[in-house]
């Protein structure tokens, strides 16, 4: 049978950074092992007609099978991908698998088009499903399938069971993949484990020592199963060995959901790996790390550790099942900086019981602790997880088909009004993208060394603001134009400092001219006193594409006019864009500061005077204002970063008597007439305690 698997296309351009879908390696693997014949075809290494190329492959090929796949943001490319095999070769079946159809399989089978999908982990369901298809047998008898019928009706098989012989599975395809093109243009920008390298020449590769998780967090999805399961680490070995002969690697990204923990595995681990010479990256619970595990770990190579600490509040953290103390995740966080272990990690907001108190709580301690370099983000709901589980439950998510379809779309699960979780929102861009540690002395130049097929590389220099390293990139590849800032690694202590992003207003090159004159005649029209015409000319700025200092500019004006009027939330919202854009601008910190003044949110108005002074010490107007706060208002005062602007109620949820649905599953579930309130549907995720 001749199988094309097709690679969705991740990036905007040929030739930019992304992981390849290791999930895809492992499946074509199963197909080769079968002796099917088998090619590939990879979207993210071809030009801008890429659509074309894939309809001519093929038209070319006619493939017997076409699988594609990957997580729930991609369901569009499938798409894509699908009606375009379609067209070109109706007679072939189509096949998906990844995060996208596990997390809730049946409207991704309606939005995608699929005829065929496999549940969770694909080795085992899509290997019996390659001998049943190719026979004409009955593809109900194929456990972890999903499919249509001769009615056009969806069917779902039992789930399968975990595979727990992971040892037993074939090594990824990553040949077929293409990969030993994609290590040699890998960039020491291109993630933050990367950026470690000591020689600015990562050749990393991802690899998993382990599946699934055994925690049951409220927001994530497993697509793995619900069952944790651990590799032999001399099997492991034995991979990395081949790896390394084979492609040279000098870095191994551990991929797994949580890699482990049992302190003995983890320490024999760091044992292995140390006379490998190779940097490794994990994903670890904090209750992990101690001391001397983390010392082990730096020796051994580990550069970056990604925590997932979340919340900073105690009963979110109980809400989510993370099974962490706040004082737990602060201690592991601070040793891991000591050891000059690099730090990953986020606190997210919007949890079912998310208030702006425990936000505020959240945002207190990070205050305290932005040299940890930990994100701000807001919760987003997946298919799959708990959280989406009972948003659909309680009425939240009212069309599901929609919901997959269009992600990420914004839920509001909280104890937040709209209007209080907007503001959240607002403000967490607004701190997370302008309170920033900024690396002293940057400089940079095109790099004499380029990398094929990839943008334009440059050398690098900055000085760690922690440890006063000096730091040298070279032909370090800039994917992203329109961040206004890059975040770098120290190689030495590890801490993430930003610098400036040489093409932050490169997008803008075609409308320069243009922003140049409105700026302009803005400036013209204010000194007039003409605000209402300055305001209607910065208003059109604002529109433009792009994101240059020029189109900031244009915000901290409107929000000096704003706040000239008195419309304080008008102008904070406008300042709030202002400092994002350019938060290089230490005027733009004390503008918004002073918005934030007004509705007494002077924690986050102390953030953004401080920033302004560090950006520019002898900022006489920072230090005023900042002096008179800190002089006038009590700690409680002080540590105030978000406020409630609203006393309207919360979401209303459907009242449901029982909690605990769980519903025995039969052999085959079949779609009732399109309706999203089916409780099997959901038989094979994780239950709502």
């Amino acid at each position: 049978m001749k199988i094309l698997m097709v690679i969705p296309r991740y990036v905007e351009q040929a030739g930019a950074f992304y992981h390849l879908p290791l999930g895809l390696g492992y499946v074509a693997a199963i197909a080769e092992q079968e002796g099917h014949e088998i090619q590939a075809i990879n979207l993210n290494a071809l030009g801008p007609n890429y659509l074309d190329e894939l309809q001519l492959k093929l038209w070319t090929y006619k493939p017997d099978l076409c699988s594609t796949g990957g997580l729930s943001a991609f369901v569009a490319k499938v798409q894509e991908i699908l009606g375009i095999c379609k067209d070109v070769c109706p007679d072939t079946t189509t096949i998906i698998g990844g995060g996208m159809l596990s997390g809730d399989p049946e409207p991704a089978m309606r939005m995608t088009g699929a005829d065929i999908g496999v549940i969770g982990e694909g080795e085992d369901s899509f290997g019996e499903f390659l001998q049943v298809f190719s026979s004409s047998g009955d593809l109900a008898t194929v456990d972890g399938l999903i499919f249509r019928n001769d009615k056009g009706e969806l069917i779902r098989n039992k789930p399968r069971a975990a595979i727990m012989a992971l040892d037993d599975l074939p090594w990824p395809s990553y040949d077929l993949l293409g990969f030993g093109d994609v290590i040699n243009t890998q960039s020491s920008l291109d993630t933050y484990f990367y950026q470690s390298q000591p020689n600015s020449n990562p050749r990393s590769i991802d690899m998993i020592t382990s599946r699934s998780c055994p925690f049951s967090c409220t927001f994530c999805f497993h697509p793995a199963g619900k069952v944790y399961r651990e590799r032999d680490l001399e099997k492991f070995f034995q991979e990395v060995a081949f790896y390394k002969e084979k492609y040279q690697i000098n870095m191994v990204q551990i991929v797994d959901e949580l890699f482990s923990l049992r302190r003995d595995r983890l320490h024999e681990f760091c044992e292995r790996m140390e006379p490998l010479n190779l940097q490794w990256q994990v994903q670890l619970h904090v209750n992990s790390c101690d001391r001397e595990t983390l010392k082990k770990m730096e020796r051994s190579g580990c550069s970056f550790i990604s925590y997932g600490v979340e919340s900073m509040d105690p009963s979110v953290l109980v809400s989510m099942k993370k099974r962490a103390k706040v004082e737990r995740v602060d201690s592991t966080l601070r040793m891991t900086a000591e050891e000059k272990v690099g730090i990953q990690a986020n606190l997210i907001f919007g949890d079912t019981v998310e208030t702006v108190e425990t936000a505020n709580n959240s945002l207190k301690w990070w205050a305290k602790n932005t040299d940890l370099g930990v994100y701000l983000a807001s919760l987003q709901v997946y298919p799959g997880s708990p959280d989406y589980i009972e948003a659909v439950r309680d009425g939240l998510i009212t069309n599901r088909d929609h919901f997959v379809n269009e992600l990420p779309i914004s839920v509001n699960i909280s104890q937040m009004n709209a209007t209080n979780r907007t503001f959240l929102s607002i403000l967490l861009g607004a701190y997370g993208q302008s309170i920033l540690n900024v690396a002293k002395h940057s400089s940079h130049r095109i790099s004499d060394t380029q990398l094929e097929n990839r943008k334009t590389a440059y050398d690098i220099d900055f000085t760690c603001p922690t440890c006063q390293t000096e730091n040298h990139y070279k032909s370090a590849v800039i994917d992203i134009e329109d961040s206004p800032s890059l975040r770098v690694a120290c190689r030495h202590c590890r801490t993430r400092p930003y610098i400036p992003n040489p093409l932050k207003n490169r997008s803008a090159y075609r409308i320069r001219n243009l922003e140049i004159a409105r700026l302009e005649e803005a400036h013209k029209l204010l000194a007039a006193n003409d605000h209402d015409a300055a305001y209607t000319i910065l208003e059109s700025m604002t529109q433009l594409e792009g994101s240059s200092d020029r189109k900031a500019k244009a915000f901290a004006l409107l929000g000096m006019i704003e706040a000239a009027r008195r419309n304080f939330m008008p102008a904070t919202l406008r300042w709030a864009d202002a400092v994002r854009l350019a938060p290089f601008d230490p005027d733009n910190h004390v503008g918004f500061a002073r918005v934030l003044s007004v509705f007494k949110i002077f924690g986050g108005a102390i953030l953004h005077y401080k920033q302004a002074l560090r950006l520019a010490p002898d900022h006489a107007e920072a230090a005023a204002e900042l002096q008179k706060i800190e002089r006038n208002y009590s700690t409680a005062e002080k540590e105030v970063f978000v406020i409630s602007l609203s006393n309207d109620l919360p979401p209303q949820r459907k009242s449901r008597e029982k909690k605990n649905t769980r519903i025995k599953h039969a052999d085959k579930l079949k779609l009732a007439g399109g309706r999203f309130d089916t409780e099997p549907e959901f038989a094979h995720l994780e239950p709502v305690a």
